[in-house]
This record gives structure tokens, C-alpha cells and sequence, in this order.
């Protein structure tokens, strides 16, 4: 989270192409791929971040 509580990354399994399609058509883009660990079972996972043009979104100076 950043500091207004505002989520701007989150890990995916890559094999949660719906979830990750989700994640995109929110402004979420693909930062890296490492392999994690999900109840006990090794897998491929992919870090979405927010994209910078929308985490500025809203914001007022």
C-alpha cells in the first residue's frame, strides 16, 4: 500500500489468467515473474503494480 492506504501491487499466480485480467483492466502492469510458494506447492508468480499514471489519479496539490 502506499501512503494513502491506496493497494499498488499484489502477486498472482501465473496460472490465474482471469485474476490477472482482472488485475490489467484495473491499471495493473506485470513488474516481474518468480516462483512462489502456495500451500506447500511451488508455482510461478507473477508481482502486477499499479501503473504510475494511475496512482496519481485523484490526487489533489
Amino acid at each position: 500500500m502506499d501512503s494513502t492506504g491506496r493497494l499498488n501491487s499484489l502477486n498472482v499466480a501465473k496460472s490465474n489468467e482471469a485474476a490477472s485480467r482482472l488485475y490489467e483492466g484495473l491499471g495493473f502492469v506485470a513488474q516481474r515473474e518468480f516462483l512462489g510458494n502456495f500451500n506447500g506447492q511451488d508455482c510461478q508468480v507473477v508481482r502486477l503494480s499499479m501503473a504510475v499514471r494511475r496512482l496519481w489519479q485523484g490526487t489533489r496539490c
